[in-house]
């Protein structure tokens, strides 16, 4: 399968009203992956590719969401297997302020002096208990309205949900509700922007768990007192070393773990959670991460719906929490790797439906990156076909029946990327890494036409 074929199989199911839209997306898609680093215009090749990517990038027969939905098909489709599956969003800001010329972008931040423009873009990431990635399950990309901060307080404050941005999160739960198997248990995981009653009181309405950190430091309905100095005097069930990033480093650090169970009152002010039910002892478990040593400024407080009752359900919160990280690390790729935040067109709509296409890959490319990194003796025959094990064993002249690890697979397919090797060098990183799988991904399309070929010549002898 070639880059070509790669993204027949992403994007191939694409309904964008003529098949020859859909033809268009597959092969602009299969030229991303291939040259992610370059602008929009030389990644197509020639004028005339170029021409048929401007008439597809200002189409208005679809936008971004016809784009990513089958993507999303696909995610869903890997779930319907699994008994759970870890449901992680997030939100970037994409800045596009060094294009004034673009239209139609919205404002994303501001500092004293500076206003800054761009998309702000909302996503899910669907993963199994296992920590196996199942892909990209919600896309949401929008254009924030200028300087929303010179509002009244109050008055943002007595909007609906549904008006807020905050709604976003909620958006996701009910956008994709009803569409797994119903064995399967949803947990979603979010950080501290996600801890919104309105939240919490959605995904138990529907039958769903959560993982966030707590923001806000919330009156408890069962006792008097406030939500942090209730988990702050939870009994220590046991201690453990944390790696945590500390000014850019990773350090290990001793925690102390404690956990007990609470009660929320939803706030009874105008555009609350309609419900404004109470989330009874039995629905809502408080997980503390504490440093041990004092010198150490560090504090997560963790609100689930799952079951606590061990040092070992704690530890598989802090676990699930801690995916987390693999959201972040993909907004990385997608900006650095992929420099989506480069990409020059006319309209803020064209860049979206670019973004849709660059999300999708860039998710592929992190994730191999991560297994190599972090597992890398685990047999590459778990990531990759066995076709590509064999080939790969043949191009560096080893055995047929050769283990190759996922480290080794990935600096061999990173020399047919480009990738040096001297002495000194780093791993091939992301981009090299995905150039030479393309490269591989041609050379498994031949073998199987090859073997194609003989097979017919046996069948007319």
């Amino acid at each position: 399968m070639d880059a070509l074929n790669w993204a027949l199989d992403e994007f191939g199911d694409a309904d964008l009203g003529d098949l020859r839209r859909t033809d268009r997306l597959v092969r602009i898609a299969s030229k991303v992956v291939v040259s992610p680093e370059c602008s929009l215009s030389k990644m197509m090749g020639n004028e005339a590719d170029n021409k048929g990517a401007q008439r597809f990038w200002g189409s208005e027969s679809f936008d971004y969401r016809d784009v990513i939905l089958p993507i999303v098909e696909n995610t869903l489709t890997k779930t319907l297997s699994k008994e759970r599956v870890l449901l992680i969003q997030d939100t970037s800001h994409l800045n596009y302020d060094d294009h004034p010329a673009t239209l139609g972008l919205g404002h994303i931040g501001s500092t004293d002096d500076k206003s800054f423009q761009g998309i702000m873009m909302h996503w899910t990431l669907a993963l199994d208990f296992q920590g196996e990635c199942l892909g990209l399950a919600h896309l949401k990309l929008w254009e924030r309205e200028k300087d929303p901060r010179k509002k009244c307080l109050n008055e943002h404050q007595n909007k609906p949900i549904e008006k807020k941005e905050s709604y976003k999160w909620l958006e996701s739960v009910s956008a994709l509700d009803g569409r797994f198997d119903e064995k399967t248990q949803l947990v979603w995981v979010a950080d501290r922007e996600a801890d919104i009653y309105d939240f919490i009181d959605v995904t138990l309405s529907k039958g769903h768990d959560f993982v966030i950190r707590s923001n806000n430091d919330r009156i408890i309905s069962d006792e008097e007192g406030l939500l942090k100095e209730r988990a702050r005097t939870a009994k220590i069930l046991g201690t453990q070393k944390l790696n945590v990033s500390r000014k850019g480093k990773q350090v290990e650090i001793n925690v102390n773990i404690q956990a007990c169970d609470i009660g929320l009152l939803a706030q009874r002010r105008k555009g609350g959670a309609k419900s404004e039910r109470l989330c009874k002892d039995h629905e809502i478990s408080v997980v503390r991460v504490s440093a041990k040593d004092p010198k150490f400024d560090f504090e997560w407080i963790l609100l689930t719906s799952l079951r606590v009752e061990s040092l070992e359900d704690c530890l598989e919160i802090i676990w699930i929490y801690k995916q987390r990280w693999h959201i972040e690390s993909i907004h990385k790729t997608l900006k650095s790797g992929f420099r989506a935040e480069e990409i020059t067109l006319s309209t803020s709509e064209k860049l979206k439906k670019a973004i849709a296409i660059m999300l999708p890959c860039a998710v592929r490319i992190y994730w191999m990156a991560h297994k190599q990194k972090h597992e890398p003796n685990i047999p590459a025959n778990k990531i990759l076909e066995p076709m590509e094990c064999a080939l790969l064993n043949l191009n560096r002249q080893k055995p047929s029946d050769y283990k190759t690890s996922i480290k080794e697979a990935w600096l061999w397919i990173g020399y047919m990327g480009g990738f040096r090797g001297s002495k000194n060098s780093a791993p091939p990183g992301q981009i090299v890494f995905w150039r030479g799988y393309m490269t591989l991904k041609a050379m498994v399309a031949g073998a199987q036409v090859w073997a194609k070929h003989q097979e017919t010549k046996k069948c007319v002898h």
